[in-house]
């Protein structure tokens, strides 16, 4: 049985503490004791931080992310494409859409859907627009992230692109000073790098 789940970590009693003995153990002898190109390796999930230091971990390893403030959605910045609604008449930007990274038929079909509702708010329903020209999110301006509308919601409630740093920092021993400082791996297979 599973108790007090909460976003990936369980406790497990008895017979849910078997069970999980037993598929690693299935796992293990099917993966590693069966075959004779694979050897087995246990490595530390916390690291000292020269390790993730000279790795380019610590300086490179986060995504640019947004959050809808309406749905509470978070999305990568860039994985999200936008681009301007604009007016083939007078070459004026009706409005913006968005949509999330995917083949281009389905970004196209899903821009398409956006566009006729917006001009259809803007009583500019049947108005012919130009080809979008998709951007992914992290290279729109101050003004357009005001305009852009989240796939959410449909509205612009997206935040600024920051980045999100995939690191999960921990202290080691009792201090809290940077000499405690450590890291999670942040991959499960960084150990056989190291």
């Amino acid at each position: 049985e599973i108790y007090n789940g909460m976003a990936g970590f369980y406790d497990y009693g008895p017979l849910g503490a078997e069970l999980k003995k037993n598929v690693k153990d299935a796992w293990w002898r099917h993966m590693v004791t069966r075959r004779e190109d694979v050897v087995g390796l246990d490595s530390s999930i916390v690291h000292n931080p020269k390790v993730w230091q000279s790795s380019g971990h610590l300086d490179g390893f986060s995504d640019p992310m947004v959050d809808c403030k309406q749905t509470k959605l978070r999305y990568r910045a860039d994985q999200l494409f936008f681009s301007p609604v604009t007016l083939s008449s007078d070459g004026s930007v009706a409005g913006y859409v968005c949509v999330q990274e995917g083949n281009d038929a389905d970004m196209l079909k899903a821009a398409k859907k956006q566009a006729k509702k917006l001009l259809k708010a803007a009583d500019l329903q049947g108005a012919e627009y130009a080809a979008f020209a998709f951007q992914d999110l992290t290279a729109a301006t101050e003004e357009e992230m005001a305009a852009i509308p989240s796939p959410g919601s449909g509205l612009p409630t997206l935040t600024a692109p920051r980045d999100f740093n995939l690191m999960f920092k921990t202290s080691v021993g009792a201090a809290t000073d940077a000499s405690a400082e450590a890291y999670l791996r942040p991959e499960t297979a960084q150990g056989i790098f190291i």
